[in-house]
């Protein structure tokens, strides 16, 4: 049997571990998730991609996969390609 003190420490430990961490690590992947300057920083991780200068005036993500873009700008060495609202 262990002593008390350790048992405490032990249980601080492993609720440490088990509770708070994940939940502060899934609490700031959201915010960074919902953070404006991701959200850009993923449409011109698309833009890249595909070759052209994406911009957009409103990004949203109704369900998990899948994203609203409002806006759309797509250009190619500065000259307007096509434009979505």
């Amino acid at each position: 049997m262990l002593r008390e003190k350790t048992q405490r420490r032990l249980f601080r430990i492993v609720f440490l571990l088990g509770c708070v961490l994940p939940t502060l690590a899934l609490a700031s992947w959201s915010a960074v998730r919902l953070h404006h300057d991701y959200q850009h920083w993923m449409l011109g991780l698309a833009g890249y991609s595909l070759g052209v200068e994406l911009q957009c005036e409103k990004i949203a993500t109704p369900r998990p996969g899948e994203y609203e873009i409002e806006g759309l700008r797509i250009s190619y060495e500065g000259e307007l390609l096509a434009q979505c609202n």
